[in-house]
């Protein structure tokens, strides 16, 4: 009889036990339950955007693969930097959304550069010290001379407020085109000085740099456009990409000697290119009072006839 009760003493012990200890991993398990979903309320999402490239014009040429690779600098709303990051030529393509992370700002805004090359231009190198003005891309020059022309360089800007974004919200970031284009050649060459001599043209603009806010600034630098004398007697035809500039000046040297100057011909004095344009330049080398000058949205046909 003693040993029943003790039986039954022993397994009322041992079920008492068994339900503590039950209740004690179920109080454990709910509050790391509760942490977890916790932790999870307070995470804020990502800001999405997709990137959308337009020509002059406004026409979306996003899918024709222009201006290449893009990288997004990101800023806060103190517009101290927070991170960049790489975007590839596909992904743009495509139209794929992109997601910048950017966990404790609650206002971010993007720079985004497409086409930026390290053999041809210099981009300020970022770190959490710098803000947004110090974000600069620069053409590389040796004393004043453009030592490569830059990129087809595309750029954009755009402003974020968590506050007036939704969850799913994907914002567009527009680019356009940042460079100008010219396109040069000149006419009845070996007519005016025969069929031997080196050829170059020296292109001088007002502007060897671009800001964090797209504007060009910096300092007068010049461009040299090797060229030669093709079957026709002219010089063949040359493109180089430049920064926009408002004050242009395109000069011919041959055996570095200048013989003929955009700025011998009162109309085209002072010659500018917008960004996104072409600008196409003809000179006459039989007749140095002849020069044609004619401007143009990038990518438009320019047929010039032989003026004599």
């Amino acid at each position: 009889m003693k040993a029943n009760n003790f039986t039954k003493g022993f397994l009322a012990i041992a079920t008492l036990s068994t339900l503590l200890a039950f209740t004690s991993c179920s109080s454990d398990s709910s509050d790391s339950n509760f942490t977890s979903t916790e932790v999870v309320a307070t995470q804020q999402a990502d800001f999405t955007v997709k990137i959308k490239a337009v020509d002059k014009a406004g026409k979306d040429i996003t899918t024709y693969g222009e201006g290449n690779d893009v990288t997004l600098y990101i800023f806060d709303e103190k517009y101290d930097f927070i991170a960049s990051q790489n975007i590839t030529k596909a992904a743009v393509m495509n139209g794929q959304k992109i997601q910048i992370h950017a966990q404790n700002a609650n206002r971010i805004t993007v720079v985004a550069w497409a086409g930026l090359s390290n053999n041809k231009e210099e981009v300020s190198s970022l770190t959490k010290a710098n803000i947004l003005s110090d974000l600069r891309v620069q053409l590389k020059q040796n004393n004043g001379q453009v030592t490569t022309p830059p990129s087809d360089l595309f750029y954009g800007q755009l402003t974020l407020d968590r506050t007036q974004t939704k969850a799913d919200q994907v914002n567009t970031l527009v680019v356009e085109r940042k460079v100008a284009q010219f396109t040069l050649a000149t006419l009845n060459v070996t007519e005016a000085y025969g069929t031997t001599g080196d050829y170059y043209y020296k292109i001088t603009s007002a502007s060897s740099a671009i800001d964090y806010n797209g504007n060009v600034t910096g300092s007068v630098v010049s461009y040299i456009v090797p060229t030669s004398v093709n079957e026709n007697g002219n010089l063949a035809k040359e493109q180089i990409s430049i920064f926009p500039s408002d004050d242009v000046t395109v000069e011919l040297y041959r055996n570095d000697q200048l013989i003929l100057s955009s700025k011998n011909f009162q109309k085209t004095e002072k010659m500018a290119v917008n960004e996104g344009e072409q600008a196409v330049v003809y000179f006459n080398a039989a007749n140095a009072n002849k020069i044609t000058y004619h401007v143009a949205n990038f990518g438009t046909v320019v047929n010039i006839v032989n003026v004599a």
